[in-house]
């Protein structure tokens, strides 16, 4: 749907950098598999912001978000062929 840099004082701290990067998919199509770890915070807009992450090494997967649940935030990172 569309790609995006959030430069949020929340999304830098999660980075390590001036903004996280990620594509917002609608969530209806997105399949999980695995069980990752979240950690969720209240954003800016006062509702809640969950970011999920590997389990295994940390790396970050996606966000998500009360504000708009219908979509998510999925890190470049994690596209298996970057091409």
């Amino acid at each position: 749907m569309a790609t995006l840099n959030c430069h949020c004082l929340d999304c830098q701290r999660s980075s390590g950098a001036p903004f996280a990067s990620g594509f917002i998919v609608r969530a209806a199509d997105v399949t999980i598999s695995g069980s990752p770890k979240t950690y969720s915070v209240h954003a800016s807009s006062g509702k809640l912001a969950t970011r999920s992450f590997c389990a295994d090494c940390g790396s970050p997967l996606f966000t998500s978000g009360e504000a708009a649940p219908e979509v998510m935030s999925i890190r470049f990172a994690t596209l298996d062929d970057p091409s």
